[in-house]
């Protein structure tokens, strides 16, 4: 005879529920380390093709999920639908621009990076509906991006093992100002950490909050900084947990901040010989770790201090801690003051900085108030904008803009502002739903005010991390960095989503929907598949180039120039592919097929000196073009230049960089 058994089911703990639901925060988290390691900071094609695919990937696998009734789909919120369709919009008008773009090339690289910031706001849906906490997930998911975007750039540091194009902190996302955006996005999230009633948590966010400000400190990030500076100065006027949070940053302050000023003296960020590989040394790694192991002993302790502290404590603690800051403020400004001949003669310095300025040198941006010429830069877009206000001048087109208003300039710049790249670029057909998108985020982040408790303080350490990044973007655009993207893009779709859940739907409605869920969820998984073909082109294309430049070394033309042929069918808006089709049709002996590479190429960017460098070359040492043909090719070329120090000098001195039959 069978013995009963227990009838009764116990329930799954909390705890284990949520780690086995925080397989979709690893996927997140992985997906963008994989591309700000391996993809350049998502700066690359590469990059780019790994973090749409990834998106549209998973995208594509939910779709499928719902048609086969694995999981329930119901329509998202409007606001959500609106944010994910304009930045879409974006893309597709970017996409349009090649046709009238100065530089084609990068247009399609700027269009697939709106393909991924759309896919990856897109992704947020899932992820709410997938994890258990998506929240909290997604604080904890940005805490951890510090140990591959923060934490190994120190360590390359270090060693000098990475090509470094400043003395700046860099790392895999290859632009400073990139780790204060990310700092600026994260910063809030992990003082909301540091400042929890959970000891594992304050460890957690203390460490992250100390390798933000070595962050932030060894990449010189002016932007990055004040843009933290105010996300956490808005999450501690509204938290409840005011006394906690100061404590905390106090704690991880006088931990991270020695380490950092040490550092930025060390030759490694002061050194501007290039190639910028001078090693830190090892002690770097040490004292780095020794502050974040402070901070996160530190962080907690003081946090534990400021939960027994009664009203009146408090109280005091925070008068303070804004006596501090005023004393700190008015020992800044005697200082300034005493610099420059008392308070009027610092107030017009200041003016003048911000004003204009001139350039920052690579070691002295946190001493100076200059603006790096961002207000020549934006003059500029607004002038490329205004000349063309109704489709701009092609998406990602500036630095051609920049070279053409001032070619006697020796630096080239971005435009170092969302908005004014968009103006620039796509004028008003771009512009316009950009601000819708804008807006849009907006209104999925104000959702925050429909949460209460927990969720609630998470959600305004997001919103105040994603206005932060925002705000940074204005000042400091790092949009080639689409590993920043994955991580900024789906936050207000998680907080709309922990807000208001789906849209409300009719019981009529609902089950027409469940009819055509099937059909539905099959076509968008099939075109969502289809959108990942723009994104992976160049990758195939500069496969197949390397494939050719490899075969020409070893002297298999024919070999070579088929596959010069495939890069250009993959990738037609390439300027390199039909440069290198025309170098290998010469070598085959077929100059007016080359010729006509060269033509391709200046149809594709007429604005671009190099290709009329190479013209000229073509036209000197392998055509035998008379002098006055290849000098007016030189010449044109000359006055494209701008910024390129290549021109300089006698024509032959010139025109043998551009020996196209040496």
């Amino acid at each position: 005879m069978r013995p009963d058994y227990p009838t009764e089911v116990r329930p799954v703990p909390a705890s284990w529920r949520d780690a086995a639901g925080a397989w979709p925060a690893a996927v997140w988290l992985a997906l963008a380390a994989v591309v700000a390691i391996y993809g350049g900071g998502g700066a690359s094609s590469a990059g780019i093709a790994l973090a749409a695919a990834g998106c549209l990937g998973a995208s594509a696998l939910a779709a499928v999920a719902s048609a086969v009734g694995i999981s329930e789909w119901a329509p998202p919120q409007r606001r959500v639908v609106v944010y994910v369709a304009a930045l879409a919009l974006v893309g597709l008008v970017s996409y349009a621009s090649i046709a009238w773009s100065l530089t084609p090339g990068t247009s399609f690289g700027d269009a697939n990076r709106w393909l991924v910031a759309a896919t990856a706001a897109a992704c947020g849906l899932w992820l709410a509906r997938l994890l258990p906490r998506p929240l909290e997930a997604a604080v904890w998911v940005l805490c951890a991006a510090a140990l591959p975007l923060i934490a190994y750039a120190i360590q390359q540091r270090a060693h000098g093992v990475f090509f470094q194009t400043s003395p700046r902190l860099q790392g895999v996302l290859g632009y400073p100002n990139a780790i204060g955006a990310y700092a600026a996005l994260t910063a809030p999230g992990a003082l909301w950490l540091a400042s929890s009633s959970q000891r594992l948590r304050r460890v957690a966010g203390c460490g992250t909050l100390a390798l933000l400000v070595l962050g932030l400190g060894l990449a010189s990030s002016r932007g990055g900084l004040v843009a933290a500076v105010l996300g956490c100065g808005v999450w501690i006027a509204a938290s409840e947990r005011r006394t906690e949070s100061g404590a905390a940053l106090i704690a991880v302050l006088a931990a991270s901040v020695p380490a950092a000023r040490w550092g930025i003296g060390l030759h490694s960020f002061t050194a501007l010989d290039a190639p910028f590989t001078v090693p830190a040394g090892t002690r770097l790694l040490w004292y780095c770790a020794a502050a974040v192991v402070a901070a996160a002993l530190l962080g907690p302790l003081a946090v534990e201090l400021a939960q027994r502290a009664g009203p009146g404590a408090r109280r005091i603690f925070g008068l303070g801690v804004l006596g501090l800051a005023g004393l700190a403020v008015l020992a800044f400004a005697v200082k300034l003051s005493s610099q420059h001949g008392g308070p009027i003669g610092a107030l017009s310095h200041v003016w003048g900085q911000l004003s204009g300025g001139g350039a920052v040198g690579s070691t002295d941006h946190l001493n100076s108030f200059s603006t790096n010429l961002r207000g020549r830069w934006w003059g500029e877009a607004w002038d490329g904008f205004t000349a063309h206000p109704l489709q701009g001048n092609g998406a990602d087109t500036f630095e051609t803009i920049d070279r053409l208003a001032r070619p006697d300039f020796q630096q080239a710049g971005q435009e170092h502002s969302a908005g004014f790249h968009v103006l620039a670029g796509l004028g008003l057909l771009g512009a316009l739903p950009a601000v819708v998108a804008l807006g849009a985020a907006g209104a999925c982040c104000a959702a925050v005010t429909r949460l209460r408790g927990a969720d609630r303080s998470a959600a305004l350490a997001l919103v105040a991390g994603t206005g932060a990044f925002a705000l940074h973007n204005q000042i400091d655009w790092e949009w080639q960095q689409t590993a920043l993207t994955l991580l900024a893009y789906p936050l207000p779709v998680l907080v709309a989503c922990a807000a208001g859940g789906a849209a409300v739907v009719r019981p009529a409605r609902r089950r027409r929907l469940q009819l055509q869920r099937r059909t539905v969820a099959i076509g968008a998984a099939t075109l969502l598949a289809l959108a990942a073909i723009p994104a992976v082109l160049p990758v195939l294309s500069d496969h197949a180039l390397a494939r050719a430049t490899r075969l020409d070394d070893q002297g298999r033309v024919d070999e070579a120039r088929v596959e010069a042929d495939l890069a250009a069918a993959l990738d037609p808006a390439s300027v390199d592919v039909q440069l290198e089709r025309a170098s290998l049709l010469q070598s085959l002996a077929r100059p007016a097929d080359a010729r006509r590479a060269v033509e391709r190429a200046i149809d594709l960017a007429p604005r671009d000196s190099g290709v009329w460098l190479q013209l000229a070359g073509y036209e000197r040492w392998c055509w035998k073009s008379p002098a006055p043909v290849w000098k007016a090719d030189l010449d044109h070329a000359r006055s494209l230049s701008g910024h390129d120090n290549v021109f300089a000098g006698s024509d032959d001195d010139v025109i043998d960089a551009a020996d196209a039959c040496a």
